[in-house]
């Protein structure tokens, strides 16, 4: 979950870059190529529309496969992903024009249960790998 317009680069920001290099190591893992996929969700619904979302992610697509093919980004309507988010224990609540929110990160497995969760941001890409791997066997 993330918003695009997010200030604290500790935040989405960060999340977005290892979400990056997540792709990056499917993109190089024929295994998990094949099988494994990201989403990033924004809970910025006003803002954060499908052209915005797209010139955002392909700042960050890996090189050498077709953009979105392992990662998309996504939003909903509001209640739509008031819902998603309080599924995997986020938080958050528009103040002044930005968002407060918790951190998460799901692992959601092929048949559609939850896997894993991953709460703040002090994860590192080769986990979330990790845990998708776990996720598919």
């Amino acid at each position: 979950f993330i918003f695009t317009r997010c200030p604290m680069p500790e935040y989405c920001p960060l999340i977005t870059s290892r979400f990056a290099e997540a792709a990056r190591a499917l993109a190089a893992d024929p295994g998990l190529r094949d099988r494994a996929r990201l989403l990033s969700v924004s809970f910025d619904t006003r803002f954060d529309r499908p052209p915005v979302l797209r010139d955002y992610g392909l700042r960050f697509q890996p090189k050498g496969l077709p953009p979105f093919a392992l990662w998309r980004l996504a939003t909903g309507e509001p209640e739509q992903v008031r819902q998603l988010a309080e599924y995997a224990g986020l938080d958050y609540v528009e103040e002044q024009g930005t968002f407060t929110h918790t951190m998460r990160t799901i692992v959601v497995g092929p048949d559609g249960r939850l896997r894993g969760v991953r709460r703040g941001s002090d994860w590192r890409a080769a986990e979330l790998v990790g845990d998708l791997r776990a996720a598919l066997q």
